[in-house]
């Protein structure tokens, strides 16, 4: 079993704590001077100020900041290919299955296996060119849907309707999907010259194209842009 080191249950500790409004806290961002009643009785109250200096301090995550990546399978030559223009995406969720059991006194539910939520729906904007990760390979034609129905046929042979490559390995039909989280003060890359950097980043592994979503097309809204939503399927996912 695998035993979490001092260090990461500190920062467990830490993190889990940050958001705690307490007294010693709300004074540090106050400049050490405690601006509430007397700390030895009654209750405090949080000024505008307080709320305020702590979520400078601790900005809060926005839903609309955010970077997805997608690393294509062996197969297609496993290139690294983002920031994609993904409209909407959902973070995927997990959960652990449970067995009840009972010897003495009520049902105990007793923890058995992981289970990762099901598919990444992921809606793209398509657009009329794209490039294929940064070698110079622009792809016209739908972009991005192009990509997806060629990785799919990497998959189920479109003459023969077999699987054509191993799911891993060099000559994989699986990849991997990241998706970063970003807040004020750097950029993905890491170099701190940029608007955002990354604050929780997910790597979903074993990822592939499951369903290619119609699009429906109309004379009746010029001024609309072509939306396409994938749902990709994947095993698991870990944060880094």
């Amino acid at each position: 079993m695998p035993i979490i080191d001092k260090n990461i249950r500190n920062g467990i500790k830490n993190t889990i704590g940050m958001p705690s409004l307490s007294r010693t806290t709300l004074s540090q961002h106050r400049g050490g001077e405690y601006a509430g009643p007397d700390p030895s009785g009654g209750a405090h109250t949080h000024t505008v100020n307080d709320v305020s200096a702590f979520i400078s301090r601790y900005p809060l995550l926005r839903s609309n900041r955010y970077e997805v990546f997608l690393t294509l399978p062996g197969a297609m030559g496993g290139d690294h290919w983002g920031p994609l223009w993904a409209e909407n995406i959902t973070l995927p969720g997990r959960s652990i299955t449970v067995e009840e059991t009972r010897s003495v006194g009520p049902i105990r539910e007793m923890p058995k296996e992981r289970v990762y939520s099901g598919d990444l729906d992921v809606t793209f904007v398509l657009l009329a060119k794209q490039e294929w990760t940064g070698n110079d390979n622009v792809v016209s034609g739908g972009g991005l849907r192009w990509i997806m129905e060629i990785w799919m046929d990497q998959i189920i042979s479109p003459t023969q309707n077999v699987l054509y490559y191993d799911r891993l390995g060099s000559n994989s039909y699986t990849g991997s999907m990241e998706i970063m989280l970003l807040r004020e003060g750097g950029s993905s890359s890491g170099d701190n010259s940029g608007e955002y950097e990354v604050d929780y980043h997910l790597i979903a592994n074993e990822v592939f194209p499951k369903t290619i979503s119609p699009v429906p097309l109309s004379y009746a809204t010029p001024d609309e842009y072509i939306r396409q939503t994938v749902s990709f399927s994947f095993r698991d996912y870990k944060i880094e």
